[in-house]
């Protein structure tokens, strides 16, 4: 791991803190916080995979 990579690492962590300091703020219960952070997770691992070109499994519509 290199410098640069950590400290993106470590800004996205400290990014993540204030949005839930600032929805903390805003009144917004634990509920609200992990949901919105559920979102966040997904869309990271989508925009890990493309970027590292990893093969995540796809759902199918298959009934």
């Amino acid at each position: 791991m290199t410098l640069l990579h950590g400290l993106d690492l470590l800004s996205t962590f400290v990014f993540a803190l204030v949005g839930a300091r600032v929805a903390a703020d805003k009144s917004l219960d634990y509920g609200g916080i992990a949901f919105i952070a559920g979102g966040a997770v997904v869309i990271l691992t989508r925009i890990i995979s493309i970027r590292f070109d990893l093969h995540l499994p796809k759902f199918n519509a298959k009934n």
